[in-house]
């Protein structure tokens, strides 16, 4: 789902060659193994609807801006650019899918990098790549180790540009959907009795139905009764399906 330049814009770098993976590709790629198998995990958890991704744009150079919601919109994507961090702020939507496009070097109060830092202390999980003209390695480094995903030097490719963000907007996906599925579990063990948690406790740790009974002090038909409730509650047909469930969400 890529989207090319129509030939009556200007690229935003003509000329210049796409690099190669971003820095964090491998991790990506690691992170969407696990997704998959935590998917196996739940696959009786039924998934959200998703909203169209948003990717905002955070930048002072006012032609820049136009140019990077041409090409984001041009990709089939909901596009919203802001001059500073402050504007940005007060109009962010952190339940939106997407992720963030950010200057490093705002001229107003507050930098890119200083911009994010706050997201960080907000907990707020939306993937930020940095852009800059200034490829310094100081900076990059601070900007990778306060959490962005990517760290792109102007001028670049669309095409390069529109990778990273699809990139970014798939990991933002991965993490919606994780958490989804913890709150989701988390839901359903909230409705267990404190029996029923300790009966599935035992059950998680491989334990027989009498093997619980000894333990709990409890008759085993007690036993098979707690564990026909905690199946129903925690919405799955067996054992197993249940300990798959509990440890793919610790």
């Amino acid at each position: 789902m890529k989207a090319g330049s129509p030939p009556d814009e200007p690229p935003l770098g003509e000329g210049h060659q796409p690099t190669g993976p971003g820095p964090l590709a491998d991790q990506s790629a690691v992170a969407a193994h696990t997704l998959r198998a935590k998917r196996r995990a739940v696959a009786w958890i039924p998934a959200t609807q998703e909203a169209t991704p948003t990717v905002y744009v955070v930048d002072d150079s006012p032609a820049l801006r136009k140019s990077l919601r041409w090409l984001i919109k041009s990709a089939g994507l909901t596009a919203e650019t802001y001059g500073s961090a402050r504007e940005f702020l007060d109009a962010y939507d952190p339940t939106k899918p997407g992720c963030l496009v950010l200057d490093v070097r705002l001229q107003q109060q507050m930098s890119g990098l200083d911009l994010q830092a706050e997201l960080a202390a907000r907990r707020v999980p939306t993937p930020i790549i940095i852009i800059t003209a200034y490829g310094d390695v100081p900076t990059a480094v601070r900007a990778l180790r306060g959490g962005a995903v990517d760290y792109i030097q102007k001028p670049f490719s669309d095409q390069l540009l529109l990778d990273r963000i699809w990139q970014a907007i798939e990991r933002d996906r991965e993490a919606r959907r994780t958490e989804a599925i913890r709150a989701e579990v988390a839901q359903r063990l909230a409705r267990l009795t404190p029996r029923e948690r300790e009966v599935m406790g035992g059950l998680v740790a491989g334990m027989t139905s009498r093997e619980i009974a000894a333990d709990l002090r409890l008759s085993v038909r007690t036993v098979e009764a707690h564990r026909a409730q905690v199946l129903a509650k925690m919405q799955v047909d067996s054992g197993t399906k249940l300990v798959r469930l509990v440890l793919s969400n610790r």
